[in-house]
């Protein structure tokens, strides 16, 4: 009886084996890992479920909320009453108000909301600039 069971589980491991490697079967570690945020409600609700991990609706982040596809199918919203992060290029960073001067001479946040702008050394510039669209915060 012993040999039979030994002689099926050989069978069946080079049988493992043989699929594996023909690509019929995918090991685990090859499976994509989960993503931390997707650009709709639709695809952040289905991954959620899919890994069973919240996963960020970053079509839907602004300066001051966030909102998250949980894996029971429910939306998590989270505000705040003061930005937490402002859009650098196409990625919200911490905001940093930290005023550094630049490579161009102004001084300015590293990153805000608002696109504050100081002048640096010099006559004839502006003290300060502030574009019209950065009302609300001001």
């Amino acid at each position: 009886m012993r040999q039979r069971s030994a002689r099926v589980f050989g069978v069946r491991a080079f049988t493992l084996v043989l699929a594996v490697s023909a690509g019929f079967i995918t090991p685990v570690a090859n499976a994509a890992p989960a993503p931390s945020e997707l650009p709709n409600e639709a695809s952040a609700m289905a991954a959620a479920r899919k890994f069973d991990k919240p996963v960020k609706v970053s079509g839907l982040t602004t300066e001051a909320t966030e909102t998250i596809a949980n894996p029971n199918g429910k939306m998590t919203f989270i505000q705040s009453l003061k930005p937490e992060r402002a859009k650098c290029g196409d990625k919200w960073v911490p905001v940093d108000t930290k005023l550094r001067k630049h490579s161009d001479g102004l001084i300015r946040p590293e990153a805000a909301v608002v696109d504050l702008q100081f002048a640096g050394a010099g006559k004839d510039k502006p003290l300060a600039l502030v574009p019209r669209t950065a009302s609300r915060w001001v």
